[in-house]
């Protein structure tokens, strides 16, 4: 965790986002969004990327419902 804990605060947090940083975040998004097309590709067809994941993880939809609802509806 990079932000410590007493850095959140009743009403807001410590300290405001620094001058420029909406610019910033925008800038990234721009050129983010530029390549996604090109990331999607890197993870959907790249055999070395599925190989490395596949089969790992799998949870059935019954654990998945009790994660999201904490067993109140199971």
């Amino acid at each position: 965790m990079r932000m410590m804990h007493n850095f959140f605060r009743i009403g807001g947090v410590a300290a405001d986002l620094p001058h420029g940083w909406i610019d910033k975040c925008l800038d990234f998004c721009d050129y983010f969004f530029t390549g996604v097309v090109e990331y999607q590709k890197l993870i959907t067809r790249n055999p070395i990327f599925l190989e490395w994941v596949e089969g790992i993880g799998i949870v059935s939809g019954k654990e998945v419902l009790s994660f999201l609802f904490c067993d109140f509806i199971l």
